[in-house]
């Protein structure tokens, strides 16, 4: 019925009348009952008007609530080099200047010390230092949001993961759980949406591995020889199942080889040697290994990766500096200070800036928000009694491996380029250092402190040897 019918009247019911004897009876008239089926129709019309509309606002509900729920990707910036560096994403221009710093999320109360972006940047991967110094890592979203720890409990060690290049997986070098055995290090595929894990390699220690373009997967593997020159790796490709491995581009290597990096959006592989006068760096298309082309560039360690900063341009990490070199030179153009863990070109996230964009000092102490409130301040003061070292490229470091019922304590101190582990204890209200040291402490000192076994597992006893803690 609508607003413009009025209702529909009825008769008034009167009583029948009776019928003399002998009077014949007549048939009722049929307008009351078609009044009645009108009546019924314009019900069920009015019925199924009603059901239509509350279904259109209840599917439009349903779909108003997942599209409130679904994480919509962040508004990500322009391109820039970035890098990681005292829990904080760290930006440069195309000078390699102006950094501007992001503050990083924590993840399980603990800071993230790397990142690893997807091909289409839909995901990260964050690598998080613990303290027992076992790396663990965990996929993010987008906004680096939603961690998800990969491997989670099953006590593997993961190295070095890479992206697939259609960002559905992980190719990553791992040991696993109880194996002490580098040997038993090879290189497995991690599926993103199923957790599932594929061991790709069998033979000979395996490491670095890299998904090219065309799916195949690049690695090295350890020649099992060595000599007074050091150890000799070779760069092996396998098909994207691990059937099929085979040595790659041998005509390139020598026994001098240090690390190989790859770049998927080149599709171009580095490789880093130490021959020659401060060392060379060969890099070619994956699939045209014949066109390489090499500089002369500074390579000092097998830590240097090669990360492309821009056209015909790199970056190598030297300790706290990044030298941005010109590879058809291999010039040093301009010096990242302050360098971290590189993430590479990306766009940047829409994350807050940090409201200090000058280090602070106390940065440099890991795990210091966790910690209680007299610890922090403790330890602040030991950090700030430690002098400025003296190389540039050196810095003090404090890494809080663990406060124990508020009464123990265990950190790791980085001494400009030494380091050692240094113990504490709480007598009444007062902490005091117990022990700074590069061993296992002897039973008595550990006995005379109460130290508890889960913040130190083992002590010496008075005949050198290596005993449980008796301690609960």
């Amino acid at each position: 019925m609508t607003p413009d019918e009025s209702p529909v009247s009825q008769p008034p019911v009167l009583p029948p009348t009776p019928v003399q004897p002998g009077q014949p009876t007549t048939a009722p008239k049929k307008h009351g009952k078609k009044k009645l089926i009108l009546i019924i129709a314009l019900v069920f019309v009015l019925i199924l008007g009603l059901s239509a509309a509350g279904a259109y606002w209840w599917n439009s509900k349903q779909k108003a609530d997942k599209a409130k729920t679904v994480v919509q990707p962040v508004k990500a910036g322009p391109k820039q080099f970035c890098y990681v560096r005292l829990s904080h994403l760290v930006c440069v221009d195309q000078q390699a200047t102006n950094p501007t710093r992001y503050d990083l999320p924590m993840i399980d109360n603990k800071e993230i010390s790397g990142l690893l972006a997807s091909p289409d940047q839909s995901r990260f991967v964050a690598k998080v230092s613990t303290p027992d110094g076992i790396d663990s890592y965990w996929l993010l979203d987008a906004n680096l949001k939603n961690p998800k720890q990969i491997l989670n409990n099953t006590g593997d060690v993961i190295y070095q993961p890479a992206w697939s290049h259609d960002g559905k997986s992980l190719v990553m070098e791992i040991n696993p759980s109880g194996v002490n055995n580098n040997d038993a290090r090879h290189i497995y595929r991690y599926t993103v949406a199923t957790g599932s894990v594929a061991k790709l390699t069998n033979a000979r220690l395996n490491r670095n591995p890299y998904e090219l373009a065309d799916g195949k997967i690049m690695y090295l593997s350890f020649s099992g020889t060595s000599s007074a020159d050091g150890t000799t790796w070779v760069p092996y490709v396998m098909d994207a199942d691990g059937k099929n491995p085979q040595a790659y581009a041998t005509s390139l290597v020598n026994k001098n080889l240090l690390s190989m990096s790859y770049d998927l959006p080149s599709d171009t592989v580095y490789l880093n040697s130490s021959e020659g006068a401060g060392g060379k760096i060969t890099y070619f298309p994956a699939s045209k290994v014949n066109e390489s082309k090499f500089v002369q560039a500074r390579v000092n360690s097998s830590s240097d990766q090669v990360n492309v900063f821009a056209t015909d341009m790199i970056v190598l990490d030297k300790n706290l500096q990044g030298d941005v070199i010109d590879l058809s030179t291999g010039k040093v153009m301009s010096t990242i200070k302050g360098y971290g863990n590189p993430v590479g070109i990306i766009s940047v996230p829409n994350l807050v800036k940090s409201a200090t964009q000058a280090e602070a000092p106390h940065e440099r102490i890991f795990g210091l928000s966790a910690a209680p409130t007299d610890f922090q301040a403790f330890i602040t003061k030991e950090f700030d009694a430690i002098p400025a070292c003296p190389n540039a490229e050196a810095e003090v470091q404090f890494r809080i491996e663990g406060v124990v019922r508020d009464s123990f304590a265990k950190v790791n101190y980085g001494q400009c380029e030494s380091g050692s582990v240094v113990f504490f204890a709480k007598k009444g209200d007062t902490w005091v250092k117990v022990a700074n040291t590069q061993a296992a402490l002897p039973c008595t000192l550990v006995n005379q402190y109460k130290f508890p076994k889960e913040l130190i597992t083992n002590c010496i006893d008075a005949k050198g040897t290596p005993i449980a803690n008796p301690n609960t």
